[in-house]
């Protein structure tokens, strides 16, 4: 399997990409398919791990330079989350 794991928010991915990280967000578990998910990249390769005979290799995230970040992000997305 081959994932590539966009963390952007698909509603306005040129002016506010990482919106829905922001403290004041409008979104909604329900937006998960159609603006982000709030997941890390972290999140998704220890899903992908837990799948039984599946190997897991990371390959270096790709960043887009000068990505918006929302003013005041949310508690729970301030710091970085652990590597595996």
């Amino acid at each position: 399997m081959v994932h590539n794991i966009h963390l952007e928010d698909d509603r306005d991915s040129d002016g506010a990409p990482f919106a829905f990280l922001a403290a004041d967000t409008d979104w909604t578990e329900a937006d998960y398919d159609s603006r982000g998910n709030r997941l890390r990249a972290s999140d998704w390769v220890r899903m992908a791990a837990a799948i039984p005979g599946t190997a897991v290799t990371r390959v270096e995230p790709l960043f887009r330079a000068g990505a918006l970040l929302p003013p005041d992000i949310d508690l729970a997305f301030r710091s970085y989350d652990r590597p595996i």
